[in-house]
């Protein structure tokens, strides 16, 4: 289970406040490697140990927040993924597990080929 003092905050956070919301991650194994797979966000993280998949993780989320806070195309992005918003500064909701196991390949696969578990975690999205 993700640690307690795993928090998503780096480079990325932008000075306008965020938006926090709990996203599904799942854990499995793959080829001899420890994933760690946001299915809500398309972002992945993995290593040879849980704690190595957690901290690649956490890289690539911070690389994904911070392109898409660059290019000013993060609301779009994760409207592209299913999420719904509800105007600046309020909720912003992550696909439901049964849109994504509707909509999304990768997630369809893990689910139905792999043991998994799932964790919710509290991410902050910023919002420009």
């Amino acid at each position: 289970m993700m640690g307690k003092n795993v928090i998503f905050t780096g480079a990325w956070k932008s000075e306008n406040s965020g938006v926090k919301v709990s996203v599904p991650l799942i854990l499995f194994n793959e080829d001899d490697n420890q994933i760690v797979y946001c299915p809500a966000l398309e972002v992945t993280g993995y290593g040879k140990t849980e704690d190595e998949a957690k901290e690649s993780f956490e890289t690539s989320l911070s690389m994904f927040f911070e392109y898409t806070m660059h290019k000013k195309t993060i609301a779009s992005e994760l409207t592209k993924l299913g999420w719904k918003f509800h105007g600046k500064h309020k909720p912003a909701y992550p696909p439901s597990m049964q849109h994504l196991l509707e909509n999304n390949d990768n997630f369809n696969r893990i689910f139905n080929g792999h043991n998994f578990r799932k964790v919710d975690q509290q991410i902050e999205i910023p919002m420009a």
